[in-house]
Parts: structure tokens; sequence; C-alpha cells
């Protein structure tokens, strides 16, 4: 026996058929349309303002994602400010590439070097120019007498010196290694090695404060004895 269906029930299943084939297309279209999901940094562009190899690596570090500071090896002081950059990437190779093409025009950047997965690499290494290191070392030596000034003041003269020269000479990107300084006590000089920038602050810091104990705001004392000090500290951060 067949199932008669009534003239209103065929129209009411023929209306619902069609509403639901509408929705399922809507549903697709609104699908397709939907832009795929993107990573952290990619096809954003990244900038980074001028400063030191250190800050660069955090940089790409914090675009892309990355774990390079476990690995990163930066030789100390021989490098000066990276410049400004922006670029959209989404690979950090890209900004890589980009550094080194700078520093062809700019040995004193020097070229990093990966080795091992981008993300997770084995090394990072910002490696010197060759034609800087064929020019030989820039250390500079000279000695400055201490005759005068109380020998209890030539320990803090001394760290002082050290710690504002160095300080200065990293924060405006200029190369060299540590400086190192060195009192012969018993000829009463100062020997001091460094870049060249350091040696003329180093000139003008002891001017400065043998004009300060002519006057009467150096400070005082004697003591002192024993052959030699000296210092060569690590970087304040």
């Amino acid at each position: 026996m067949k199932t008669r269906i009534h003239p209103f029930q065929s129209i009411l299943i023929t209306s619902l058929a069609a509403g639901a084939a509408l929705l399922l297309a809507q549903g697709t279209a609104g699908a397709q349309e939907k832009p795929p999901a993107q990573t952290a940094g990619t096809n954003e562009f990244f900038f980074y303002e001028p400063h030191h190899p250190e800050r660069f690596i955090k940089a790409l570090e914090k675009h892309f994602g990355l774990d390079w500071g476990k690995v990163v090896t930066i030789p100390d002081g021989q490098f000066g400010p990276i410049p400004a950059m922006r670029l959209e990437a989404s690979d950090p190779m890209e900004v890589i590439k980009l550094y080194n093409r700078l520093a062809d025009q700019n040995p004193d950047m020097g070229k990093w070097v990966i080795e091992g997965n981008i993300a997770k690499p084995s090394a990072v290494v910002l490696v010197p120019d060759r034609s800087r290191l064929a020019k030989g070392s820039a250390t500079k030596r000279k000695a400055f007498p201490l005759t005068g000034i109380p020998r209890d003041r030539w320990k803090l003269l001394m760290n002082k010196a050290w710690e504002i020269g160095w300080t200065a000479q990293r924060e405006a990107g200029i190369p060299g290694g540590r400086p190192d300084l060195h009192s012969v006590n018993d000829l009463e000089i100062l020997v001091v090695s460094g870049s060249e920038e350091f040696i003329e602050f180093m000139d003008s810091f002891l001017a400065a404060y043998r004009a300060n104990l002519q006057i009467g705001t150096g400070g005082g004392g004697s003591g002192g004895g024993g052959k030699s000090e000296g210092t060569n500290q690590p970087v304040r951060k």
C-alpha cells in the first residue's frame, strides 16, 4: 500500500530541502572567505631601531618566536651599532641576509653565521670582517705619570676611569677590546691598554683629576705600597 503525500506536504518538504541547501552553500562560502590563520611574525614588518647586536638578536627572537639567545656568540667589543631596519619578512633569514648585505658596505657590523635549524640552531655567531682582521689589533698602549696623585686614590681612579670609559666606548659602538689599566707602584706610572679613543679619554680623565687636586676637590691621603695593581673588569650592564 502506497502512502499518499498531500500536495501541501510536498511543497513543505521541497521548501525545507531548498532552505537546507542554501544554508549549506552559505556556510561553505563563509569558510572559503575566512583568511588562513597566521603564525606570529609571518608576513609582518620586522622593524629594528639602531642598537647593539645583543638587542638585534632579542628583536629577532621576539618577532619570529625563535630560540637563539642560548647559542649566540658575539665577540666582545668588536662591533659597532646596527643600523635601523624595516622589511616585510616571513623568514628570519631574510633579515639576516639584509644584515649581511649591509655589512658588505660597513665592515664594523660583522656578518652572521647560522648553523642548524633556523628556529632552534646549533650556533649563531657574529663573525668579524676579514678585512678588519687583516689590519691587526687596534689596541694602543700608553704610560701616564701618577706622581702627585695620592696612592690611596689610585685604585678608585682606575676603577672609575675603566667603568666610564669602557661604557662610553660600548654605547658609541667604537670597536676595540676591553681596556686594561695597570699601575707600576714603584715607578708611579699607570700603563693603559685599549682603543685609541679610550687612551684619549684616559688622558683627559687624568688631566681633569689633577686639576681637581690643584683646587682641593680631588681627595687626598697617602699610603699604598706593593708592586702593582691592575683592573680589567667585566662590562657592567
